[in-house]
């Protein structure tokens, strides 16, 4: 019995320290988000229990899959950079934003989950005169986020003095330096998770990363093949590429840091033409999109003009009240309800922004910068008006056979639950376009939000193998429409891309892909069902201003021709005619 008492201590004794190595504790920090239009800060608290090794999110406020995958990858990361095993702990982890919002989606918190894990276990605080954000990526990244502006403004405004955030692009640059100015908050860029760790832990500041410092030409990407239904879409790519170009040349260089930006844009333009090379036009294109808007950025905030907000509104409604009205047709279809989605994007933004003369100057120019996608989605939509034109041939399509669809994919994209101001806008330009009678790119923009959803909770149910999988098999499917391989053309991309997000990036696109080019079939069929009736426009020769000319001359020598016999016969038949009248007249005479 001494022995077994004995042996039962020993036991004890040996089983304790399975229980020690774990750090239990709880560390807990404010940081930023994007609510609705502005931002504000919600605490974030890590906690560390004895366990086996899994992670737990809270459940209230309701959280996106995107946010759920960042939790779990972050506070991995964050054992490996303590140095220690998660096998022996279970963490919680608490969002705290129940009085804000009622749902949180995004990647935008993975590094607070980082550093904050770092904070249980090593028992080191994160200073409190900073907050942060960020995705983590492989290897420890630091990937980007969106809304930095508003993130940085709600952080100055609770008097935060540190705002450490990703490598910020040049446009995020130039916003975030005036509000720097503004409200006296410094902007604390990091490219990895120890850069974190350095400054919030260890007061190391990183070291300065250069605006210029981008990867012109990526080594790996492989060669895309373009078809003859995705061919045309290069004149959109070029027409803004030149846009974009057009503004670049406005930047004026008058010290080192201006030169180093417009440097920055120019090495853009080389990185659109070298992806244009390569087939990826929609990538390319959408690049110089937001190059346009960042150069326009730069031009602005060097203007002394105080009506410049005033003449980019009016410039974009110029533009706006010039797009053409576009007949569809089967030739045009995808060309037409692109301009269509573009024009009312732009016409939404514009609507939305609220230009309140009491703004400080630099809410006012960051306003400037939302203007800017307006400008930017009506260029587009010309571009691609202008390719719609060109083959405005073959069956008119009518519109309203789409109606019904339409309300039923707007009916499940209003039943999605999602606070995201995004999906809101999309939402709002959904509505837009279905009460203009615009079906075809209303069932568009449903069928975005719709598909995004499916994509997000079908990639918390795949492994990464499965991943792998769904996404060589999706980048191998045949899509018929312009839309369907203009996406599976991106997602290509970003599948090849790690600093867009991998193979989680990719998929979604992959999958709003298939589902447009589905969605797209769906619709033809419809308006083809309709074609017994239709007005058929002629479809042009392959050469058809040679064929025009020719046409034009044998009509004339035709015409010359009929002239000539006429009065040949007029000439020759003149006295018989002449003959019938007398008759005429003397047989009338005699009745009366």
């Amino acid at each position: 019995m001494r022995y077994l008492n004995v042996l039962l201590l020993v036991l004890l004794v040996l089983a304790i320290p399975a229980y020690a190595v774990c750090n239990v504790g709880i560390a807990s920090h404010a940081i930023p988000a994007v609510v609705g239009q502005d931002g504000g800060l919600f605490p974030v608290d890590v906690r560390t229990i004895p366990g086996s090794g899994n992670i737990f999110l809270t459940t209230s406020p309701h959280t996106g899959v995107s946010t759920q995958i960042s939790a779990d990858d972050a506070v991995r990361y964050g054992f490996i950079i303590a140095n220690m095993s998660l096998s022996d702990c279970d963490v919680l982890v608490n969002i705290h934003a129940n009085n804000i919002a009622d749902y949180v989606d995004g990647p935008s918190a993975g590094l607070a989950f980082s550093t904050l894990t770092y904070s249980v276990l090593t028992g080191i605080p994160i200073r409190s005169d900073a907050t942060l954000t960020g995705g983590v990526g492989p290897n420890g990244v630091v990937t980007r986020v969106g809304g930095l502006y508003e993130k940085a403004r709600a952080s100055a405004r609770y008097g935060i003095k540190y705002f450490v955030t990703p490598v910020n692009t040049l446009q995020e640059k130039v916003l975030l330096k005036r509000l720097e100015r503004t409200y006296n908050i410094s902007i604390i860029e990091i490219a990895d998770i120890k850069g974190a760790i350095d400054f919030l832990f260890y007061n190391k500041l990183p070291p300065y990363i250069s605006i210029n410092k981008q990867e012109l030409i990526y080594p790996n990407v492989t060669n895309y093949s373009i078809s003859l239904v995705y061919a045309p879409f290069k004149n959109v790519t070029s027409a803004m590429v030149a846009t974009e170009s057009s503004a670049i040349e406005t930047i004026a260089v008058t010290d080192g840091d201006s030169a180093e930006i417009k440097q920055q844009f120019q090495d853009g333009i080389k990185k659109q033409n070298y992806l244009i090379s390569k087939g990826y036009l929609f990538t390319a294109a959408n690049e110089a999109f937001m190059g346009y808007i960042g150069a326009g950025t730069v031009v602005a905030s060097d203007s002394s003009s105080s009506t410049v907000i005033d003449d980019k509104k009016n410039e974009i409604r110029t533009c706006i009240n010039s797009l053409p009205m576009i007949t569809k047709t089967s030739n045009n279809f995808d060309y037409a309800l692109g301009a269509d989605l573009r024009k009312f994007w732009a016409i939404n933004r514009l609507e939305s922004i609220d230009f309140n003369s009491s703004d400080l100057a630099e809410e006012r120019f960051y306003k400037y910068n939302q203007l800017l996608y307006a400008d930017a989605w009506c260029k587009v939509s010309k571009a691609l008006g202008e390719e719609a034109l060109a083959r405005n041939t073959g069956i008119v399509y009518n519109e309203s056979l789409l109606q019904s669809l339409a309300m039923k994919k707007l009916q499940q994209a209003q039943l999605l639950p999602n606070d995201n101001p995004d999906y809101k806008e999309k939402l709002q330009t959904a509505k837009s376009l279905e009460i203009s009678g615009k079906h075809a790119a209303s069932i568009y923009d449903s069928t975005y939000l719709i598909s995004m959803q499916n994509s997000d909770s079908e990639l918390s149910n795949l492994s990464q193998l499965q991943l792998v999988a769904k996404v060589h098999d999706l980048e191998n499917q045949s899509f018929n429409s312009l839309w369907g391989q203009v996406y599976q053309s991106h997602a290509a991309f970003l599948a090849q891309d790690i600093n867009e997000g991998g193979l989680g990036s990719a998929y979604h696109v992959f999958s709003y892909a298939a589902t447009l080019d589905n969605t797209t079939n769906e619709m033809v069929t419809i308006l083809n069902s309709d074609q017994f009736d239709a007005i058929i426009l002629p479809q042009p020769d392959e050469n058809d201003s040679e064929n025009s000319n020719d046409f034009s001359v044998i009509y004339a020598v035709i015409l010359i021709l009929a002239v000539v016999v006429l009065i040949i016969f007029t000439l020759k038949f003149k006295p018989t005619i002449k003959s019938i009248n007398y008759r005429k007249n003397t047989k009338n005479k005699k009745f009366s």
